[in-house]
C-alpha cells in the first residue's frame, strides 16, 4: 500500500491554504489585487503543480537518513545559526557589514556535521538517479513556464520597480562572480535549511511538519531583505513570509530523495519567478 504524499495530510496542506490566504488578504489591503495576485495565488498555483508532480513520481518512501547523533544539540546549534542569520541579514542593510554574521551562521551546521563525523549520506553526497533527474527537470519547467505564463496574464504589480534593492555587493557584478555567489548561496542555505535544520525539526515533529517548520523559517529568513531592504510595510513584510512555495517544495525533495545535489539545481533554476 502506497503512503501518503504531502498533501493527501488533510492538516498540512489545509495549513499551507490559510496561511497562502492570509497572506492575500493582508496584500489586498496593503498593496493591492495585482501585487495580491501575483505573490499569493500564482504562488499557490506554481505550488500545486510543481508538488503534485514531485509527488507523483519522487518516492513515497521516505529516503533513508543517517541517525542524529545528537538532535538536541544540534538542534539547538541549527537555531543559534538562525539567530545569526537574521543578525547578519539585518547589518548588511542598516551597516552594509553581513559576511562575518551569515558566514559563521552558515558554516554552523558543517563545523556540526564534520565534528560529529556524519557520513555522506547524512549530507546527501550520493550521485542522483536518472528518474530523480527527470522528475528535477519537470519541475523546473513547470516552475519556469508557470511563472512566465502567469506573468503575462495577471495585472500588474502595483509596487513600483525601485523598491526592488539588489543584494549583489558592487565588487560582484560581473556575470562569473554573481554566478559564483549564486552558487554559493544557494549550496550554504540549502545545506543550512534542508540538509542540517529539517532533520533535526523531524527529530520532534512528523516529517510532513519539519518540511513546513523549515519552510516558513526559510521564508522568515528573508523578512530583513522586505523590512529594511525593500522598506516593506511590516504587513506586508509579515504576509510575505507565508509564502512557503520554494521551502516546501525542497524540503519534499530532501525527505524523499535525500539528495543534496538535486536540492542545489531546484533553487538554482526553480526557485526564481520569471516575470512574476
Amino acid at each position: 500500500m502506497k503512503e501518503p504524499g504531502f498533501f493527501n495530510n488533510y492538516d498540512t496542506s489545509v495549513v499551507i491554504g490559510i496561511l497562502l490566504a492570509i497572506g492575500f488578504g493582508i496584500a489586498l489591503i496593503v498593496v493591492g489585487p495585482g501585487f495580491a495576485t501575483r505573490n499569493f495565488l500564482a504562488e499557490a498555483i506554481i505550488l500545486a503543480a510543481t508538488f503534485a508532480v514531485a509527488r507523483q513520481y519522487l518516492p513515497w518512501k521516505d529516503a533513508p537518513k543517517e541517525r542524529l547523533k545528537g538532535p538536541r544539540r544540534e538542534l539547538l546549534m541549527a537555531l543559534l545559526g538562525y539567530v545569526l542569520i537574521m543578525v547578519g541579514a539585518r547589518a548588511h542593510y542598516t551597516f552594509g557589514l553581513a559576511w562575518p554574521w551569515l558566514a559563521g551562521a552558515m558554516l554552523l551546521p558543517v563545523i556540526a556535521m564534520v565534528s560529529a563525523g556524519y557520513g555522506p549520506k547524512a549530507w546527501g553526497l550520493r550521485l542522483p538517479k536518472p528518474s530523480e533527474i527527470g522528475v528535477l527537470a519537470v519541475v523546473i519547467l513547470l516552475a519556469y513556464g508557470l511563472s512566465r505564463a502567469l506573468g503575462a496574464v495577471l495585472p500588474a504589480s502595483e509596487l513600483p520597480s525601485e523598491n526592488v534593492v539588489n543584494l549583489v555587493a558592487p565588487a560582484f557584478t560581473t556575470i562569473g562572480n554573481v554566478v559564483v555567489v549564486a552558487v554559493l548561496a544557494a549550496i550554504l542555505e540549502e545545506v543550512f535549511f534542508r540538509v542540517y535544520l529539517q532533520p533535526r525539526l523531524a527529530a520532534y515533529l512528523p516529517g510532513r511538519w519539519a518540511v513546513l517548520v523549515q519552510a516558513l523559517m526559510y521564508s522568515a529568513a528573508f523578512l530583513p531583505l522586505y523590512l529594511f531592504g525593500n522598506r516593506y510595510p511590516m504587513p506586508l513584510a509579515g504576509a510575505l513570509v507565508l509564502v512557503t512555495t520554494n521551502g516546501v517544495l525542497a524540503g519534499y525533495f530532501w525527505r524523499k530523495t535525500g539528495n543534496l545535489w538535486l536540492l542545489i539545481l531546484l533553487h538554482l533554476f526553480a526557485f526564481s519567478r520569471y516575470g512574476l
